[in-house]
């Protein structure tokens, strides 16, 4: 007669597996929080949270761009050399070119930390402004531009590709 109360023999193995199935668990997870801590933050710039304070303050200097009438265009086009030559062209309300402007641009790398850079504008006249800029990487940059006029301020963003 059998007794259900009698242990087979692969009943033995159970704690085993038990071990086994929770530590492969236990080490899948202890990778993916390894690969989590050791990848990209995801943070793009510094001071999150003095830009999210001062939050207001930015949409009031956007309302301010928009009542000027500024338009602003960006282009950055490869050299031979290695380095490549930053077109930033401004006008105003009256399609006049804005003369005079002290520009900046800042690339940001999007998917790197620690690529950042920024160059200085000069004016050529009729609303051009020019930069040659060496950029460290081929790929996607976020190009910031900042005009600083007597009669205001413009600011505009744009992802652009860079080919090596």
């Amino acid at each position: 007669m059998n007794d259900a109360s009698e242990a087979r023999p692969s009943d033995r193995y159970l704690p085993y597996l038990f071990f086994v199935f929770f530590g492969v668990v236990l080490f899948a997870n202890g990778m993916l929080v390894y690969a989590a801590l050791s990848s990209w933050t995801g943070l793009n710039g510094e001071r999150h949270y003095i830009r999210g304070l001062t939050h207001n303050r930015t949409l009031e200097a956007v309302a301010a761009q928009k009542a000027m009438g500024w338009t602003g265009s960006i282009a950055v086009e490869p050299g031979r050399d290695g380095d490549s030559t930053l077109r930033f062209r401004l006008i105003d309300k009256a399609a006049a070119g804005v003369v005079g402007a002290s520009v900046t641009a800042h690339f940001l790398r999007p998917t790197h930390v620690g690529n950042d850079f920024t160059v200085r504008l000069q004016d050529l006249g009729g609303g051009q402004y020019v930069a040659r800029a060496e950029i460290p990487l081929a790929g996607q940059w976020d190009v910031d531009v900042i005009a600083e006029h007597s009669r205001g301020r413009y600011q505009i963003t744009q992802r652009v590709q860079v080919p090596r």
